[in-house]
């Protein structure tokens, strides 16, 4: 089985071919910036920076599930992007992540609770897109129902809301 480290490593050097990070409609926010994505990201990018609107999270593939959550009455359907897609965007080299939200709340993503379908980066609840006052604009989100491993006081430590910022930091 591929590791994180592994995964990432390659998808840095294949992204480009992908087509997604030549496509101009991704390039520029258009709208309210939803997320940033810093650190150690694409070499070709000088800022280092890299920041999405709705709109690009919507042009990346998108994963939708329904689940329970500890917080919450009831399955939900979240829908988004997974966090590997917006890394693999982005030319992330492996390394921790840490992701902030709106209200400084931060964690650093545990090495082995990352791969390539979950979490996402949860855009929409119930196909309505999240608003700050509901826990938005974007939810770190597993599939809690489906498996005992997403039912445990780290991936629900991990399930961070009102994100606004992912830091990738070097291995």
């Amino acid at each position: 089985m591929t590791s994180r480290r592994d995964f990432l490593a390659s998808a840095a050097c294949w992204v480009p071919l992908t087509g997604l990070a030549q496509t101009p409609s991704l390039a520029v926010p258009r709208g309210t910036v939803l997320l940033e994505v810093d650190g150690a990201i694409q070499e070709q990018n000088a800022s280092r920076k890299v920041q999405f609107d709705l709109a690009m999270l919507d042009a990346l593939p998108q994963t939708r599930f329904v689940t329970t959550t500890i917080w919450t009455e009831g399955a939900l359907s979240f829908s988004g992007p997974t966090l590997m897609s917006v890394l693999e965007f982005v030319g992330a080299a492996a390394g921790p992540i840490t992701a902030r939200a709106a209200n400084d709340y931060y964690i650093t993503l545990a090495s082995g609770t990352v791969d390539q379908n979950y979490p996402i980066l949860a855009t929409r609840k119930n196909d309505l897109p999240f608003t700050l006052r509901d826990s938005g604009p974007i939810w770190l989100a597993y599939p809690y129902d489906s498996d005992q491993k997403y039912r445990n006081n780290l991936i629900y430590s991990q399930s961070i809301w009102y994100l606004v910022q992912l830091h990738v930091g070097v291995a």
